[in-house]
């Protein structure tokens, strides 16, 4: 993936970087619930969307990095799950574990479809 243009942005949306810790950070959100993980060991403060500055190259690597690794942390930790825990509560008793993990994938694909949307528009 090649950086955005600067000040890339969806018209009324967020700066297009701030869409990958957005990503990031609800992998991160499912990932605490699967693993029981203590609140606030996301790398930046606040949640769900992140303002940030324009970035040079060696941040945009170091922003999809923090992305694939959060994406590969969530896949290793499902991937450990046994058929019976998908039907159990969530560490927050809210949903089930499938309903975290589905929940997550359309969500992922919600925004890759905007972004290829966007990126047809401009």
């Amino acid at each position: 993936m090649r950086p955005p243009p600067p000040g890339g942005r969806p018209p009324n949306g967020p700066p297009s970087r701030s869409w990958w810790y957005h990503l990031a950070y609800w992998k991160y959100t499912v990932l605490r619930q699967l693993k029981a993980l203590p609140k606030g060991a996301f790398p930046l403060k606040g949640s769900n969307w992140f303002p940030r500055p324009e970035a040079d190259a060696a941040q945009w690597e170091a922003d999809l990095a923090l992305l694939d690794r959060l994406h590969r942390e969530l896949r290793d930790a499902v991937a450990l799950l046994a058929p019976e825990d998908l039907d159990r509560p969530s560490a927050k008793k809210t949903y089930r574990i499938r309903d975290l993990i589905l929940g997550v994938a359309a969500h992922d694909l919600h925004h890759a479809g905007q972004i290829q949307l966007i990126k047809r528009l401009t």
